[in-house]
């Protein structure tokens, strides 16, 4: 899938959206912002715009990409997303684009794309404000329920405080 998606970004027509880069250098203190078509990974895609204009020529471009390629887009596991962000107080913004804006003319193959609150992207839950705590909550969670899985083993008496795995 590495291969044979990664052209899916190549021509398009929008400009993406501005990303921090993460490099500072000795003049400026903030790093200049990279643009960002989206992400890709093995089949998976995330699309990013700044208008909902730009986000219907995503959808118009990827549907002919998949129509050239003869690919299909599994709709139930598609999305969109509006991320807000803060003020320049640090309070949380409300949306910029109204909420018909985004669900209107959101077609991929012919598929109406869902607006949603919670995606999952590589296992990850991603929500609209974008919270760390949000984000690594479930995986908390999970990490939690895993250790106390192993709880009966690790108390056992009888489990050997030393282990050392044998070599053949």
């Amino acid at each position: 899938f590495n291969t044979f998606i990664n052209d899916i970004f190549d021509n398009m027509p929008m400009p993406g959206c501005l990303a921090p880069s993460g490099k500072k250098d000795q003049v400026h203190t903030d790093p200049d912002p990279l643009r960002c078509h989206g992400l890709l990974f093995a089949d998976d895609l995330v699309a990013l715009a700044s208008a909902p204009d730009e986000l219907i020529g995503i959808c118009v471009h990827v549907t002919a990409w998949c129509e050239e390629n003869e690919m299909q887009v599994g709709i139930h596991k598609c999305g969109i997303m509006e991320f807000v962000g803060n003020n320049k107080d640090g309070f949380p913004m409300t949306a910029v684009f109204p909420e018909e804006a985004l669900e209107c003319d959101m077609l991929l193959c012919g598929q109406q794309v869902p607006l949603v609150e919670t995606h999952t992207y590589l296992g990850i839950e991603i929500t609209t404000t974008l919270s760390f705590d949000e984000i690594i909550a479930p995986r908390v969670e999970s990490g939690r329920k895993t250790v106390m899985s192993l709880a009966p083993f690790l108390s056992c008496p009888i489990t050997p405080v030393s282990y050392t795995p044998l070599t053949l």
